[in-house]
């Protein structure tokens, strides 16, 4: 690895939910002020332009093995990112026990690493579950935090996009 690309949460701040909604965390001027150009939803301002917006989606793909979510977008230290989210589930409701999300977690680091070196992005990654609930389930949860300039010189809209995770994932998988 090149170097530490792993970020903390203190330093990102989401612009956009799974759901691909506003999350109203960094306002319209903030973001003008930083010199990072907004876009127009529903009338309304939004913290993508149209261009960065083709890359988002209430969606999901397949980054290393796993299901990753792609309608998060971030800013970290003044620049926007894609953030796919990938959650490792476990417990009553689904199929991996948590030893098995446990060990899944720890794998899935040096992956993040790499594809944070190939993009040119960042991650966050825990040890610790992110939620955990009382019937026994829960979830690790890490993010790949990628530049859209990355993106928009790796493919040309959503589908282009999901694909290309995908097959960047299958890089950064080990041998």
């Amino acid at each position: 690895m090149q170097q530490n690309r792993k970020v903390n949460a203190d330093d990102v701040t989401f612009l956009t939910s799974q759901c691909c909604e506003d999350t109203g965390q960094v306002g319209e001027q903030n973001l003008v002020t930083l010199g990072l150009s907004v876009g127009e939803f529903c009338g309304n301002p939004y913290p993508l332009t149209n261009l960065e917006n083709c890359f988002i989606g209430d969606d999901t793909t397949e980054i290393a093995g796993h299901m990753a979510l792609i309608g998060y977008s971030v800013l970290i230290r003044n620049r926007k990112y894609l953030a796919p989210a990938i959650e490792i589930d476990y417990g009553e409701e689904h199929t991996d026990t948590k030893a098995k999300a446990i060990k899944a977690n720890e794998q899935i680091l040096p992956i993040l690493e790499r594809l944070a070196d190939m993009t040119g992005g960042h991650f966050s990654w825990e040890p610790d579950e992110a939620v955990e609930f009382h019937e026994g389930d829960g979830k690790f949860v890490a993010h790949l935090f990628i530049p859209f300039e990355y993106a928009e010189e790796h493919a040309n809209g959503f589908e282009l996009w999901k694909q290309h995770l995908t097959d960047i994932g299958n890089q950064a998988m080990p041998a």
